[in-house]
């Protein structure tokens, strides 16, 4: 039986954030489905995003790897929880705990002091995210401007309002 990968993508929803993972993955024999998230609907909730997952999903032909990113982490669980899942793999993970929604996780984590002391640490003097600093300093250039040419991806902010609903 040949391994499904379920990839879920962080805030913004574009399963082009796996577009370079999701070959390798099928050149070794896998069957992937890298998916969109309804990002810029209000109306989305984490659950929303679970069943946009769930759905394209389950028609897998056997048990799960799912792989979140990021914000990610919080819709992966939810699916994980629905469909046979052999792993759950998380990439640089928003974790919340029962009821925390992903705006209180940011601040619960003390995330910005934080980033602010590994900064320090570094020597730099900044304190504020910088997208090419933070997310792409080790990305191969022409990756960096492809992802750059694209536009903004739309995020609503229901799923950073509402909690977690895994107990």
């Amino acid at each position: 039986m040949s391994v499904n990968y379920l990839l879920i993508p962080g805030a913004g929803g574009s399963a082009w954030y796996w577009h370079r993972v999701v070959p390798l993955l099928e050149q070794a024999g896998a069957e992937v489905l890298a998916i969109d998230l309804p990002a810029d609907d209000d109306e989305a909730d984490l659950l929303t995003y679970a069943d946009v997952a769930s759905i394209a999903a389950m028609d897998a032909a056997g048990p799960l790897t799912v792989v979140a990113q990021s914000m990610g982490a919080m819709t992966a669980p939810i699916v994980a929880e629905r469909l046979p899942t052999e792993s759950l793999v998380l990439v640089n993970p928003m974790v919340p705990t029962p009821g925390e929604s992903a705006g209180q996780w940011w601040t619960n984590t003390g995330q910005k002091q934080a980033q602010v002391e590994y900064f320090r640490h570094l020597g730099l003097d900044r304190t504020d995210f910088d997208v090419v600093e933070d997310f792409f300093h080790d990305v191969p250039a022409a990756v960096r401007e492809e992802a750059l040419r694209m536009p903004e991806p739309e995020q609503s902010d229901t799923p950073f309002i509402e909690p977690w609903p895994l107990p």
